[in-house]
């Protein structure tokens, strides 16, 4: 029973490719009372309702985020429901978007989040109006309480069946709603396979005027953040990893194949480096490096439209007789050509590099003749504070007492007073010990006396 609620909800573009007619009836008539069957028949003139708006356009591969954004700005007020093929890809756009700030709420669903997350923020894009970042976690069994206004699919679907899913996001029931398709100028095969399934598209071509570049933002905000690159680069894997896996391999556009051909030669050098089998130097004991002449060497590869290898230099050939094969008069012209580029810049390098050695030589000068004069100033403030120090000096030792003639002078100086004690103490302690023994003596006599 739920199975058969959910595909009504869906308008069964799928439910009828998994059961038969009449066992839909079967069941039905079984379970339910007076029920109303919808379904898609051969006759119908759509797969799709009527209400939803469909629209495809051109967009290159270095262009999807720059659309996107442009699109996302321009529907500020909007509930938009965006389809990418990985989970990567949605971390890293959302988390971009979100540092970027478009003035829209961002919210990002995929498989890779526990159960009790996805349905927060099932919730809060329900309740809200804000853009959700998805995988295909989100194009079936989703009924969102109000309508989606847009269904953005910036990746291609890997059928037209998920393309049916992706869209029947929004238009539910009698409500209305809008989706759009990116395709790549190698892309178009599905735009002739959703008309071929009586899916109404309209091919529009995209207003370049409103066009928002973000490209530069995302690059300055890689530098600022570090650890978005590694975010970065696994989206961009993770994207040629599903179109490896598509079932449909006619949807594969030109630039695909070559990025999927890239990355497995990549990855088959680094397997015979981990292997031994393409050492390319090796250190000895002497600190000399050997270099294995018999390794083999990388090569230019350049492919035509059809994805056809072409030989290097194919760009200099006669286009129109056809012939690749370029003449040797042709080659050393060009490499000629190259060398004098290469002159010409080497020169203004080493104009640039000796202009930068000459400032840093003036500053390095400055920066010595600013601490010279620094240590003279020091020097002058050191000799000024001694001859001070020096001049205390003198005047702590001018004061001189001399002693007095005589021990019953009456002077009412405090000075000559103190004077007259020290040298008394002073004669005290030049009395020797039998001296002070027989004044004892004498004192301990007229005691008892």
């Amino acid at each position: 029973m739920q199975l058969y609620h959910s595909c009504l909800n869906i308008g069964i573009p799928c439910f009828s490719q998994q059961l038969k007619h009449k066992s839909v009836e079967d069941l039905a008539r079984l379970s339910l009372k007076d029920p109303e069957y919808l379904s898609v028949h051969e006759e119908s003139v759509t797969a799709t309702p009527n209400h939803l708006r469909q629209t495809a356009m051109i967009v290159p591969l270095d262009q999807k985020l720059d659309m996107l954004w442009s699109f996302i700005k321009a529907h500020l007020n909007s509930k938009i429901l965006v389809f990418l093929s990985s989970c990567k890809q949605v971390k890293f756009v959302f988390e971009a978007f979100k540092k970027l700030r478009p003035g829209i709420p961002l919210k990002c669903l995929h498989g890779r989040m526990k159960q009790e997350r996805r349905m927060g923020i099932y919730a809060q894009f329900c309740e809200k109006r804000p853009v959700l970042f998805s995988t295909d976690v989100a194009s079936r069994g989703l009924d969102f309480n109000k309508a989606v206004d847009w269904v953005v699919q910036v990746d291609c679907p890997e059928d037209v069946a998920s393309y049916i899913h992706r869209v029947g996001r929004t238009a539910r029931y009698t409500s209305g709603g809008w989706s759009v398709l990116f395709l790549m100028p190698s892309e178009m095969k599905m735009l002739e396979k959703l008309q071929a399934s009586k899916v109404p598209v309209q091919f529009i071509k995209a207003n370049t005027k409103r066009l928002q570049p973000v490209s530069g933002l995302l690059s300055a905000l890689l530098v600022k953040h570090p650890e978005m690159q590694q975010l970065a680069q696994r989206s961009f894997i993770t994207y040629l990893r599903s179109i490896h896996i598509q079932k449909d391999k006619e949807m594969i556009s030109f630039e695909d194949r070559y990025l999927l051909q890239t990355k497995d030669a990549e990855e088959e050098g680094k397997a015979n480096i981990m292997d031994g089998v393409m050492p390319a130097t090796r250190v000895l004991k002497k600190k000399k490096l050997k270099i294995n002449v018999h390794r083999p060497v990388g090569s230019r590869v350049v492919f035509d439209e059809e994805g056809n290898t072409l030989p290097p230099l194919a760009m200099l050939a006669d286009a129109k007789s056809g012939n690749i094969l370029l003449d040797q008069d042709q080659k050393k012209e060009y490499y000629k050509k190259l060398r004098e580029e290469l002159k010409h810049a080497d020169k203004e390098d080493k104009l640039l590099d000796r202009q930068r050695r000459r400032e840093k030589r003036v500053k390095e000068k400055m920066k010595r003749k600013k601490g010279d004069a620094e240590d003279e100033e020091d020097d002058d403030n050191l000799s000024r504070s001694d001859e001070e120090t020096m001049d205390q000096g003198r005047r702590k030792r001018s004061k001189i007492y001399f002693d007095n003639d005589s021990d019953n002078n009456t002077d009412n100086d405090n000075g000559d007073r103190k004077e007259n004690r020290d040298d008394k103490n002073s004669n005290a302690d030049s009395i020797s010990l039998g001296e002070q023994e027989a004044l004892a003596l004498k004192l301990l006599n007229s005691m008892h006396s």
